[in-house]
C-alpha cells in the first residue's frame, strides 16, 4: 500500500521537475527567457533590412535597423530602436549593395544574472537570384560564456523586413519577420 503513493507522487513531481530543468519558452525567440515583449519593429512598405546599427559591449544594448530596396542605395537608419540600454560602443552590420538580410545566428550569454543576446550574425543574399554574399556580425562580444542560441531564416524569396522579441535592460530574445522580395519591385 506505501509503494501505490510513493509512485502516485513521483509521477505527480516528475513533469515538474523536468520543466525546471529546461524551461520551454512560449515564442520562438532566439535568446534568453526574461524581458518583456517589445513592439515588433519592421521596415517600411517597400523595404527590406540591410544592415544594424545600434551599441554593444558584453551584449547588445540596442539596435536599429536599417531599411532599404537592396537596389544599390545606402538603406536608411529607423529612428525607432530595440532595447534601452545606452552602453557598449557604436557598432553596424551592412550587408553588401545589391544585397539585403535573409537569416540570423543568434548568441546568448549570461550577463549580469540574466541571459541577453551578445552577437547576431545576418547572412546576407542577393536580391533577384537569393544566392548568399556574405556573413555580417553585428555585436561586440567578447566571446566569454557566449552560446549559439540557434537561427532563423526567411523561406522561398523572403528576406528578413523586421525583428520582434523581448528586451529588459538589454535585448534579452530576437527573432525575425519575413516579407517576400517583390515588395521592393
Amino acid at each position: 500500500m506505501t509503494r501505490f503513493p510513493k509512485f502516485f507522487l513521483a509521477s505527480l513531481l516528475l513533469p515538474v521537475l523536468a520543466a525546471a530543468a529546461e524551461p520551454a519558452l512560449a515564442d520562438k525567440f532566439l535568446g534568453g527567457t526574461g524581458g518583456s515583449n517589445f513592439t515588433p519593429i519592421n521596415c517600411p512598405a517597400g523595404m527590406l533590412v540591410v544592415g544594424l546599427g545600434g551599441r554593444a559591449g558584453a551584449v547588445i544594448d540596442t539596435m536599429q535597423l536599417l531599411c532599404g530596396k537592396a537596389n544599390g542605395d545606402d538603406g536608411v537608419l529607423d529612428p525607432r530602436h530595440i532595447g534601452p540600454s545606452n552602453g557598449g560602443g557604436q557598432v553596424s552590420a551592412v550587408c553588401p549593395p545589391l544585397s539585403a538580410a535573409i537569416s540570423i545566428q543568434v548568441n546568448a550569454k549570461v550577463w549580469r544574472r540574466h541571459v541577453a543576446v551578445s552577437q547576431i550574425t545576418l547572412t546576407c543574399a542577393l536580391k533577384g537570384v537569393r544566392t548568399t554574399t556574405s556573413s555580417k556580425v553585428f555585436g561586440a562580444d567578447d566571446g566569454v560564456g557566449s552560446k549559439n542560441a540557434g537561427s532563423q531564416a526567411c523561406g522561398g524569396n523572403d528576406f528578413i523586413g523586421g525583428f520582434a522579441g523581448r528586451s529588459g535592460t538589454w535585448i534579452d530574445a530576437l527573432g525575425i519577420t519575413c516579407r517576400p522580395e517583390s515588395v521592393t519591385n
